[in-house]
């Protein structure tokens, strides 16, 4: 019986999705790349969610400057490292001691920089 809540939890699971978009910064060349992926961790442990959007299949990013922002989809505001547990490097979104809130979507734009040449 004593092994009963230990069993609870390590059993109960809970997940966040990640949903990668990528939005060029030029309006008029605007692309938006969607995938999917899911993440399964357990309350208290460490979970990361990495963006799919930097890859060659998107764009050549060896050569094109980027930045990657995520995005909370329950409050559509953007993630910053504010809380300490919750940390933004490059294209990793690190949930350092996981709870129950931070189950859901997040969200990935990634903004390349382009250089406008106009002829005069």
């Amino acid at each position: 019986m004593s092994q009963t809540p230990t069993l609870r939890s390590l059993l109960f699971f809970f997940e966040l999705y990640g949903i990668c978009s990528g939005f060029l910064q030029d309006a008029d060349n605007c692309t938006n790349n969607t995938r999917q992926f899911k993440v399964f961790s357990v309350p208290g442990e460490m979970a990361m969610l990495n963006s799919t959007l930097v890859s060659p299949d998107v764009f050549d990013f060896n050569t094109v400057p980027y930045n990657i922002t995520w995005l909370d989809s329950k409050t559509g505001e953007e993630i910053s490292n504010q809380t300490g547990r919750v940390l933004v490097r490059g294209e990793t979104l690190w949930f350092l001691n996981v709870t129950l809130d931070d189950s859901g979507e997040y969200v990935t734009i990634l903004r390349g920089q382009y250089q406008l040449d106009l002829l005069q």
